[in-house]
Protein backbone atom coordinates (compact mmCIF):
# COMPACT_ATOMS: atom_id res chain seq x y z
CA UNK A 1 0.00 0.00 0.00
CA UNK A 2 2.85 2.36 0.79
CA UNK A 3 4.35 1.84 -2.63
CA UNK A 4 1.00 2.31 -4.29
CA UNK A 5 0.47 5.54 -2.35
CA UNK A 6 3.87 6.86 -3.53
CA UNK A 7 3.00 5.87 -7.06
CA UNK A 8 -0.24 7.73 -6.81
CA UNK A 9 1.43 10.89 -5.55
CA UNK A 10 4.10 10.77 -8.29
CA UNK A 11 1.58 10.05 -11.00
CA UNK A 12 -0.29 13.10 -9.82
CA UNK A 13 2.82 15.07 -10.78
CA UNK A 14 2.88 13.16 -14.05
CA UNK A 15 -0.70 14.03 -14.81
CA UNK A 16 0.00 17.70 -14.09
CA UNK A 17 2.72 17.83 -16.74
CA UNK A 18 1.69 14.66 -18.50
CA UNK A 19 2.68 13.58 -21.94
CA UNK A 20 -0.78 12.76 -23.36
CA UNK A 21 -1.86 16.40 -23.50
CA UNK A 22 1.48 17.47 -24.97
CA UNK A 23 1.37 14.77 -27.62
CA UNK A 24 -2.19 15.51 -28.67
CA UNK A 25 -1.39 19.24 -28.87
CA UNK A 26 1.61 18.95 -31.14
CA UNK A 27 1.37 20.10 -34.72
CA UNK A 28 0.69 17.33 -37.24
CA UNK A 29 3.69 16.24 -39.27
CA UNK A 30 3.84 14.14 -42.39
CA UNK A 31 4.43 10.51 -41.38
CA UNK A 32 7.57 8.87 -42.79
CA UNK A 33 9.07 5.41 -42.61
CA UNK A 34 11.15 6.45 -39.56
CA UNK A 35 8.61 8.62 -37.70
CA UNK A 36 5.20 7.95 -36.22
CA UNK A 37 2.07 10.04 -36.45
CA UNK A 38 0.82 12.16 -33.48
CA UNK A 39 -2.02 9.68 -32.98
CA UNK A 40 0.41 6.78 -32.73
CA UNK A 41 2.60 8.67 -30.25
CA UNK A 42 -0.44 9.53 -28.13
CA UNK A 43 -1.50 5.89 -27.91
CA UNK A 44 2.01 4.85 -26.93
CA UNK A 45 2.20 7.51 -24.19
CA UNK A 46 -1.19 6.45 -22.82
CA UNK A 47 0.01 2.85 -22.71
CA UNK A 48 3.17 3.95 -20.87
CA UNK A 49 1.08 5.80 -18.27
CA UNK A 50 -1.05 2.70 -17.80
CA UNK A 51 2.09 0.61 -17.30
CA UNK A 52 3.44 3.11 -14.75
CA UNK A 53 0.14 3.10 -12.76
CA UNK A 54 0.32 -0.69 -12.58
CA UNK A 55 3.94 -0.60 -11.39
CA UNK A 56 5.53 -1.65 -14.71
CA UNK A 57 8.07 1.14 -14.63
CA UNK A 58 10.65 -0.56 -16.83
CA UNK A 59 8.12 -0.98 -19.63
CA UNK A 60 6.95 2.62 -19.30
CA UNK A 61 10.55 3.85 -19.39
CA UNK A 62 11.29 1.95 -22.60
CA UNK A 63 8.25 3.45 -24.32
CA UNK A 64 9.04 7.02 -23.26
CA UNK A 65 12.69 6.67 -24.31
CA UNK A 66 11.54 5.26 -27.63
CA UNK A 67 9.31 8.25 -28.45
CA UNK A 68 11.48 10.96 -26.84
CA UNK A 69 13.17 12.11 -30.06
CA UNK A 70 9.95 12.03 -32.11
CA UNK A 71 7.72 14.37 -30.09
CA UNK A 72 7.75 18.14 -30.52
CA UNK A 73 10.10 20.28 -28.46
CA UNK A 74 7.30 21.30 -26.10
CA UNK A 75 6.18 17.71 -25.60
CA UNK A 76 9.76 16.59 -24.97
CA UNK A 77 9.86 18.43 -21.62
CA UNK A 78 6.82 16.44 -20.44
CA UNK A 79 8.42 13.18 -21.54
CA UNK A 80 11.48 14.02 -19.41
CA UNK A 81 9.17 14.68 -16.43
CA UNK A 82 7.50 11.30 -16.88
CA UNK A 83 10.87 9.58 -17.16
CA UNK A 84 12.13 11.32 -13.99
CA UNK A 85 9.18 9.93 -12.04
CA UNK A 86 9.50 6.44 -13.50
CA UNK A 87 13.26 6.26 -12.90
CA UNK A 88 12.84 7.37 -9.30
CA UNK A 89 10.26 4.66 -8.69
CA UNK A 90 12.66 2.16 -10.31
CA UNK A 91 15.36 3.28 -7.81
CA UNK A 92 17.60 4.73 -10.54
CA UNK A 93 18.32 8.09 -8.95
CA UNK A 94 21.05 9.30 -11.40
CA UNK A 95 18.68 8.80 -14.34
CA UNK A 96 15.84 10.44 -12.41
CA UNK A 97 18.10 13.46 -11.67
CA UNK A 98 19.16 13.67 -15.34
CA UNK A 99 15.62 13.72 -16.74
CA UNK A 100 14.28 16.02 -14.04
CA UNK A 101 17.11 18.46 -14.82
CA UNK A 102 16.20 18.25 -18.52
CA UNK A 103 12.55 18.89 -17.70
CA UNK A 104 13.34 22.02 -15.66
CA UNK A 105 15.61 23.30 -18.41
CA UNK A 106 12.89 22.89 -21.06
CA UNK A 107 9.82 23.84 -19.01
CA UNK A 108 8.07 26.98 -20.19
CA UNK A 109 7.10 27.99 -16.65
CA UNK A 110 8.70 27.72 -13.23
CA UNK A 111 7.97 24.47 -11.40
CA UNK A 112 8.90 24.93 -7.73
CA UNK A 113 7.79 21.43 -6.75
CA UNK A 114 10.04 19.87 -9.37
CA UNK A 115 12.89 22.15 -8.24
CA UNK A 116 12.56 20.93 -4.63
CA UNK A 117 12.44 17.36 -5.85
CA UNK A 118 15.73 17.95 -7.75
CA UNK A 119 17.39 19.31 -4.60
CA UNK A 120 16.26 16.26 -2.66
CA UNK A 121 17.66 13.95 -5.32
CA UNK A 122 21.03 15.73 -5.24
CA UNK A 123 21.26 15.39 -1.45
CA UNK A 124 20.58 11.66 -1.73
CA UNK A 125 23.10 11.16 -4.53
CA UNK A 126 25.88 13.20 -2.86
CA UNK A 127 26.22 10.59 -0.11
CA UNK A 128 27.84 7.97 -2.33
CA UNK A 129 27.95 9.44 -5.86
CA UNK A 130 30.13 12.00 -7.61
CA UNK A 131 29.03 14.42 -10.32
CA UNK A 132 30.95 14.11 -13.61
CA UNK A 133 30.86 16.41 -16.62
CA UNK A 134 31.69 15.00 -20.07
CA UNK A 135 32.40 17.11 -23.16
CA UNK A 136 32.87 15.79 -26.68
CA UNK A 137 34.46 16.78 -29.94
CA UNK A 138 33.04 17.02 -32.54
CA UNK A 139 29.55 18.23 -31.72
CA UNK A 140 26.65 15.81 -31.96
CA UNK A 141 28.26 12.91 -30.09
CA UNK A 142 26.23 10.48 -27.99
CA UNK A 143 27.28 8.77 -24.76
CA UNK A 144 26.48 5.22 -23.67
CA UNK A 145 26.83 4.68 -19.93
CA UNK A 146 26.89 0.92 -20.47
CA UNK A 147 28.40 -1.13 -23.27
CA UNK A 148 29.63 -4.63 -24.01
CA UNK A 149 32.93 -5.72 -25.51
CA UNK A 150 33.44 -8.55 -27.98
CA UNK A 151 34.80 -11.47 -25.98
CA UNK A 152 36.21 -13.15 -29.11
CA UNK A 153 37.81 -10.06 -30.67
CA UNK A 154 38.58 -7.35 -28.09
CA UNK A 155 39.78 -5.02 -30.87
CA UNK A 156 36.29 -4.66 -32.29
CA UNK A 157 34.19 -1.60 -31.47
CA UNK A 158 32.17 -2.09 -28.23
CA UNK A 159 28.40 -2.21 -28.56
CA UNK A 160 26.46 0.42 -26.59
CA UNK A 161 23.71 -0.70 -24.23
CA UNK A 162 20.78 1.32 -22.95
CA UNK A 163 19.86 4.83 -24.07
CA UNK A 164 22.41 7.00 -25.87
CA UNK A 165 22.60 10.39 -24.11
CA UNK A 166 23.46 13.65 -25.81
CA UNK A 167 26.91 15.13 -25.18
CA UNK A 168 27.88 17.37 -23.35
CA UNK A 169 26.57 15.32 -20.45
CA UNK A 170 26.49 15.72 -16.68
CA UNK A 171 25.86 12.53 -14.70
CA UNK A 172 26.09 11.16 -11.19
CA UNK A 173 28.34 8.11 -10.99
CA UNK A 174 28.97 5.88 -7.94
CA UNK A 175 32.31 6.79 -6.34
CA UNK A 176 35.25 5.33 -8.25
CA UNK A 177 36.41 4.79 -11.82
CA UNK A 178 34.05 4.13 -14.72
CA UNK A 179 34.08 3.81 -18.51
CA UNK A 180 31.60 5.25 -20.98
CA UNK A 181 31.34 4.83 -24.75
CA UNK A 182 31.26 7.98 -26.89
CA UNK A 183 30.02 7.56 -30.47
CA UNK A 184 29.19 9.58 -33.58
CA UNK A 185 28.49 8.36 -37.07
CA UNK A 186 31.54 8.70 -39.28
CA UNK A 187 33.97 8.78 -36.32
CA UNK A 188 35.94 6.16 -34.41
CA UNK A 189 34.10 5.37 -31.12
CA UNK A 190 36.04 6.11 -27.95
CA UNK A 191 35.93 4.43 -24.56
CA UNK A 192 36.38 7.28 -22.08
CA UNK A 193 37.53 6.68 -18.52
CA UNK A 194 35.97 8.92 -15.86
CA UNK A 195 36.38 9.16 -12.08
CA UNK A 196 33.61 10.11 -9.67
CA UNK A 197 34.57 11.84 -6.41
CA UNK A 198 32.10 12.02 -3.53
CA UNK A 199 33.97 14.89 -1.84
CA UNK A 200 32.18 17.47 -3.95
CA UNK A 201 32.94 19.31 -7.16
CA UNK A 202 32.35 18.18 -10.70
CA UNK A 203 34.92 16.01 -12.42
CA UNK A 204 35.55 17.15 -16.00
CA UNK A 205 36.48 14.75 -18.79
CA UNK A 206 36.71 15.25 -22.54
CA UNK A 207 36.35 12.84 -25.43
CA UNK A 208 37.91 13.69 -28.81
CA UNK A 209 36.82 11.39 -31.62
CA UNK A 210 38.86 10.82 -34.77
CA UNK A 211 37.07 10.90 -38.09
CA UNK A 212 36.89 7.60 -39.93
CA UNK A 213 38.64 8.24 -43.25
CA UNK A 214 36.41 7.80 -46.28
CA UNK A 215 37.91 5.91 -49.22
CA UNK A 216 37.39 5.87 -52.95
CA UNK A 217 39.21 4.16 -55.79
CA UNK A 218 41.39 5.41 -58.64
CA UNK A 219 41.92 3.47 -61.84
CA UNK A 220 44.24 4.59 -64.65
CA UNK A 221 43.77 2.87 -67.98
CA UNK A 222 46.18 2.80 -70.89
CA UNK A 223 48.33 0.66 -73.16
CA UNK A 224 52.04 0.60 -73.66
CA UNK A 225 55.11 -0.40 -71.72
CA UNK A 226 56.75 1.35 -68.78
CA UNK A 227 53.96 3.94 -68.37
CA UNK A 228 54.42 5.08 -64.78
CA UNK A 229 51.81 6.55 -62.42
CA UNK A 230 52.75 9.24 -59.90
CA UNK A 231 50.41 10.49 -57.14
CA UNK A 232 51.44 13.75 -55.46
CA UNK A 233 54.91 13.32 -56.96
CA UNK A 234 55.45 9.79 -55.65
CA UNK A 235 55.81 6.79 -57.97
CA UNK A 236 52.92 4.42 -57.18
CA UNK A 237 52.92 1.92 -60.02
CA UNK A 238 52.42 1.39 -63.73
CA UNK A 239 49.45 1.38 -66.11
CA UNK A 240 47.01 -0.36 -65.87
CA UNK A 241 46.79 1.02 -62.33
CA UNK A 242 44.25 0.63 -59.51
CA UNK A 243 44.48 1.89 -55.94
CA UNK A 244 42.17 2.53 -52.95
CA UNK A 245 42.74 6.11 -51.75
CA UNK A 246 41.39 8.37 -49.03
CA UNK A 247 38.78 10.78 -50.25
CA UNK A 248 40.43 14.07 -51.21
CA UNK A 249 42.32 15.96 -53.90
CA UNK A 250 45.46 14.59 -55.55
CA UNK A 251 47.93 15.53 -58.29
CA UNK A 252 48.07 12.71 -60.84
CA UNK A 253 50.94 12.39 -63.33
CA UNK A 254 51.29 9.66 -65.94
CA UNK A 255 54.22 9.21 -68.32
CA UNK A 256 57.41 7.43 -69.16
CA UNK A 257 61.01 8.44 -69.80
CA UNK A 258 61.48 10.26 -73.09
CA UNK A 259 57.93 11.64 -73.21
CA UNK A 260 56.24 14.70 -71.77
CA UNK A 261 54.10 13.63 -68.75
CA UNK A 262 50.30 13.87 -68.67
CA UNK A 263 49.14 15.74 -65.56
CA UNK A 264 45.76 16.34 -63.92
CA UNK A 265 44.30 17.38 -60.56
CA UNK A 266 41.80 14.71 -59.50
CA UNK A 267 39.23 14.44 -56.72
CA UNK A 268 38.58 11.06 -55.07
CA UNK A 269 35.07 10.78 -53.61
CA UNK A 270 34.04 8.40 -50.85
CA UNK A 271 32.75 5.03 -52.04
CA UNK A 272 33.21 5.97 -55.70
CA UNK A 273 35.62 4.86 -58.42
CA UNK A 274 37.37 7.42 -60.61
CA UNK A 275 38.59 6.11 -63.96
CA UNK A 276 41.18 8.17 -65.83
CA UNK A 277 42.11 7.53 -69.45
CA UNK A 278 45.14 9.78 -70.17
CA UNK A 279 45.40 11.29 -73.63
CA UNK A 280 47.86 9.54 -75.96
CA UNK A 281 51.38 10.36 -74.93
CA UNK A 282 53.03 12.73 -77.39
CA UNK A 283 56.77 12.12 -77.79
CA UNK A 284 58.74 15.28 -77.28
CA UNK A 285 62.31 15.91 -78.32
CA UNK A 286 63.81 17.19 -75.12
CA UNK A 287 67.40 17.28 -76.37
CA UNK A 288 69.48 16.38 -79.36
CA UNK A 289 71.72 13.36 -79.01
CA UNK A 290 73.23 13.82 -82.50
CA UNK A 291 76.97 14.51 -82.34
CA UNK A 292 78.25 17.84 -83.57
CA UNK A 293 80.70 16.56 -86.18
CA UNK A 294 83.63 18.83 -86.94
CA UNK A 295 84.06 19.88 -90.55
CA UNK A 296 87.60 20.52 -91.62
CA UNK A 297 88.43 23.73 -93.38
CA UNK A 298 89.25 23.79 -97.09
CA UNK A 299 92.99 24.06 -97.74
CA UNK A 300 94.38 23.89 -101.23
CA UNK A 301 97.67 25.12 -102.58
CA UNK A 302 97.07 27.31 -105.55
CA UNK A 303 99.51 27.21 -108.39
CA UNK A 304 99.29 29.77 -111.03
CA UNK A 305 101.02 30.73 -114.14
CA UNK A 306 101.88 34.30 -114.65
CA UNK A 307 100.75 36.89 -112.11
CA UNK A 308 99.99 35.42 -108.69
CA UNK A 309 96.42 36.30 -107.42
CA UNK A 310 97.52 37.82 -104.13
CA UNK A 311 94.32 39.40 -102.86
CA UNK A 312 92.12 36.50 -103.92
CA UNK A 313 94.47 34.13 -102.14
CA UNK A 314 94.50 36.24 -98.98
CA UNK A 315 90.70 36.35 -98.96
CA UNK A 316 90.38 32.62 -99.48
CA UNK A 317 93.10 31.85 -96.92
CA UNK A 318 91.41 34.10 -94.36
CA UNK A 319 88.10 32.40 -95.03
CA UNK A 320 89.77 28.99 -94.67
CA UNK A 321 91.30 30.10 -91.35
CA UNK A 322 87.88 31.19 -90.09
CA UNK A 323 86.39 27.89 -91.22
CA UNK A 324 89.13 26.04 -89.38
CA UNK A 325 88.47 28.10 -86.26
CA UNK A 326 84.77 27.29 -86.61
CA UNK A 327 85.66 23.62 -86.77
CA UNK A 328 87.74 23.88 -83.58
CA UNK A 329 84.94 25.67 -81.73
CA UNK A 330 82.41 23.15 -83.02
CA UNK A 331 84.58 20.30 -81.78
CA UNK A 332 84.75 21.91 -78.35
CA UNK A 333 80.95 22.17 -78.36
CA UNK A 334 80.69 18.54 -79.42
CA UNK A 335 82.95 17.46 -76.54
CA UNK A 336 80.97 19.56 -74.05
CA UNK A 337 77.71 18.05 -75.33
CA UNK A 338 79.09 14.52 -74.93
CA UNK A 339 80.07 15.33 -71.35
CA UNK A 340 76.50 16.49 -70.64
CA UNK A 341 75.05 13.34 -72.17
CA UNK A 342 77.23 11.27 -69.84
CA UNK A 343 76.30 13.42 -66.86
CA UNK A 344 72.56 13.32 -67.57
CA UNK A 345 71.88 9.91 -69.21
CA UNK A 346 68.71 9.67 -71.29
CA UNK A 347 68.29 5.95 -70.54
CA UNK A 348 67.22 6.60 -66.91
CA UNK A 349 64.23 4.33 -66.12
CA UNK A 350 63.02 6.13 -63.03
CA UNK A 351 60.64 8.75 -64.35
CA UNK A 352 61.32 11.32 -61.64
CA UNK A 353 65.09 10.97 -62.19
CA UNK A 354 64.54 11.19 -65.95
CA UNK A 355 62.70 14.51 -65.53
CA UNK A 356 65.52 15.77 -63.29
CA UNK A 357 68.11 14.76 -65.93
CA UNK A 358 66.11 16.47 -68.67
CA UNK A 359 65.91 19.78 -66.81
CA UNK A 360 69.58 19.66 -65.77
CA UNK A 361 70.69 18.89 -69.31
CA UNK A 362 68.63 21.76 -70.77
CA UNK A 363 70.05 24.28 -68.31
CA UNK A 364 73.73 23.32 -68.76
CA UNK A 365 73.30 22.96 -72.54
CA UNK A 366 72.10 26.56 -72.76
CA UNK A 367 74.93 27.75 -70.50
CA UNK A 368 77.89 25.92 -72.05
CA UNK A 369 77.11 24.28 -75.40
CA UNK A 370 74.80 26.83 -77.04
CA UNK A 371 77.39 29.68 -76.97
CA UNK A 372 79.97 27.40 -78.66
CA UNK A 373 77.44 26.32 -81.24
CA UNK A 374 76.51 29.94 -82.04
CA UNK A 375 80.20 30.92 -82.31
CA UNK A 376 80.99 28.05 -84.66
CA UNK A 377 78.02 28.93 -86.88
CA UNK A 378 79.20 32.55 -87.04
CA UNK A 379 82.75 31.51 -87.93
CA UNK A 380 81.49 29.12 -90.58
CA UNK A 381 79.29 31.82 -92.04
CA UNK A 382 81.94 34.54 -92.15
CA UNK A 383 84.74 32.16 -93.19
CA UNK A 384 82.63 30.48 -95.85
CA UNK A 385 81.52 33.83 -97.24
CA UNK A 386 85.15 35.06 -97.36
CA UNK A 387 86.42 31.89 -98.99
CA UNK A 388 83.57 31.88 -101.51
CA UNK A 389 84.12 35.55 -102.30
CA UNK A 390 87.82 34.96 -102.87
CA UNK A 391 87.11 31.95 -105.08
CA UNK A 392 84.52 33.82 -107.17
CA UNK A 393 86.91 36.76 -107.56
CA UNK A 394 89.61 34.37 -108.66
CA UNK A 395 87.33 32.66 -111.20
CA UNK A 396 86.11 35.97 -112.60
CA UNK A 397 89.63 37.39 -112.88
CA UNK A 398 91.46 34.23 -114.05
CA UNK A 399 89.77 33.50 -117.40
CA UNK A 400 91.14 36.67 -118.97
CA UNK A 401 94.71 35.78 -117.98
CA UNK A 402 94.13 32.10 -118.62
CA UNK A 403 92.99 32.79 -122.17
CA UNK A 404 96.09 34.80 -122.82
CA UNK A 405 98.32 32.07 -121.44
CA UNK A 406 96.30 29.26 -123.03
CA UNK A 407 95.53 27.74 -119.66
CA UNK A 408 92.26 26.05 -118.60
CA UNK A 409 90.45 26.63 -115.34
CA UNK A 410 89.11 23.24 -114.19
CA UNK A 411 86.55 23.37 -111.29
CA UNK A 412 85.71 20.20 -109.36
CA UNK A 413 83.21 19.35 -106.62
CA UNK A 414 83.66 16.03 -104.76
CA UNK A 415 82.71 14.41 -101.44
CA UNK A 416 85.13 14.68 -98.58
CA UNK A 417 87.06 11.64 -97.48
CA UNK A 418 84.94 9.59 -95.02
CA UNK A 419 87.58 10.08 -92.35
CA UNK A 420 87.11 13.85 -92.55
CA UNK A 421 83.39 13.88 -91.82
CA UNK A 422 80.32 14.78 -93.87
CA UNK A 423 80.50 17.48 -96.58
CA UNK A 424 81.82 18.45 -100.01
CA UNK A 425 85.22 19.64 -101.27
CA UNK A 426 85.63 22.35 -103.83
CA UNK A 427 88.78 22.44 -105.97
CA UNK A 428 90.02 24.69 -108.72
CA UNK A 429 93.03 24.23 -111.00
CA UNK A 430 94.99 27.02 -112.68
Amino acid sequence: MKVATCVGVLLTLVSAVGLPAAVSAQEPTAPTAARRTPEELKKLSEQALADAKSGKFEQAIQVWLDILDEVTEGGRADVHANLAVAYKMAKDLPAAWYHLTAYLRMAVREDKAAGKELEALERSLAADHGKVGITCQPEGCRVYLAFSRDAVDPTRVPAGKGPALACPLTWWFPAGDHEVLVVKEGFVPQVLKVTANVRGGVGSFAAVLEEIPAFGRLEVEGTGKAIQVFINGSLEGRVPFGRRLKAGTYELMVGRPGEEPWKKTIVIEADKTLVERPAPFQPQVVRSDEPIAPTPGIAKKLESEGRFPTWQTVLMAGGAALLAAGGVVQYLGYSANQDLLDKYPAAEQDYAKWLENRDGYKKEFEDSVSPLRATSIALYGVGGAAAAAGLVWLLVDRPERGAADGAAVPLTVAPLEPSLGVGLSLGAGF
